[in-house]
């Protein structure tokens, strides 16, 4: 990983060294994963008060976003949920090689009262009949619920009350309307719906054990087609800079 990171770095000195401005009036197209969709107009804020370029995020699965790029979608920027997708980019060479920017916490979500003093076990109750998370094929977050649930011997049983969305953010709103319990991204409690809610009657969730999954770390990469492009080097600097790492904090993620 430092190999490629330090291949990332000097791919994108050697731009800034050529010439490529750092700031203008650039509008860039950055394909984001659903999670980071409460902290999206955030960003879009303070890399415009601070480079004076635009950005529009486009949210999605992460494997979605990524078949998408590789059929010519024009994302200059993708900001995934995992590193593993990015890495197929870079390793099919479409993009470079992927940068850890946050890590995300996976959450129980409830919008009842809950006995989370048990654990993930409560999902072995009776009386919960659904569950909802984002596709383990696409959606890292999915993966993490899986592989929380599989660490702890419970998948087996809780996999026949599983409702499968698309990404984080539907699994939220299965949660929401349906299902009664889900498994989301501690980023989605920021969304300005839920954020009234929790003002308003207060929801439940059990943070589960970073240790029963892999770290989400979220990594992100440029496409090699829009290395050129002004603005791209401003947004990768921007990614590390103190007013993006301290939205970032304030929405649940740690960074790097």
């Amino acid at each position: 990983m430092k190999l490629r990171l330090a291949a990332f770095g000097l791919a994108l000195l050697w731009y800034a060294s050529s010439g490529a401005p750092l700031v203008g009036q650039a509008k860039l197209t950055v394909a984001a994963a659903s999670n980071l969709a409460p902290i999206t107009a955030a960003l879009a804020e303070a890399f415009t008060r601070q480079t004076g370029d635009t950005v529009e995020f486009i949210l999605g699965a992460s494997g979605t976003l990524a078949t998408q790029l590789r059929y010519g979608a024009p994302f200059d920027v993708l900001l995934s949920a995992d590193v593993e997708t990015p890495q197929r980019l870079a390793t099919e060479g479409l993009s470079t090689a992927p940068r850890v920017y946050a890590l995300g916490k996976l959450l129980l979500f409830s919008l009842e009262p809950r006995d989370f003093s048990q654990g993930l076990s409560l999902l072995l109750k009776p009386t919960v009949t659904q569950v909802a998370l984002a596709n383990p094929q696409l959606a890292p977050y999915g993966r993490a619920a899986v592989e929380a649930l599989s660490t702890q011997g419970l998948w087996a049983a809780v996999q026949p009350k599983v409702v499968t969305a698309q990404n984080v953010t539907q699994a939220l709103q299965f949660t929401v309307s349906g299902t009664g319990l889900g498994f989301i991204a501690k980023s989605s409690l920021f969304t300005p719906d839920l954020v009234a809610f929790r003002r308003q009657q207060g929801v439940h969730w059990f943070e589960v054990d970073q240790r029963a999954y892999a770290p989400i770390e979220q990594a992100f990469v440029v496409r090699k087609a829009s290395l050129g492009k002004v603005g791209v080097v401003a947004f990768v600097q921007f990614l590390g800079s103190q007013s993006a790492r301290a939205i970032f904090e304030e929405a649940g993620y740690s960074v790097p």
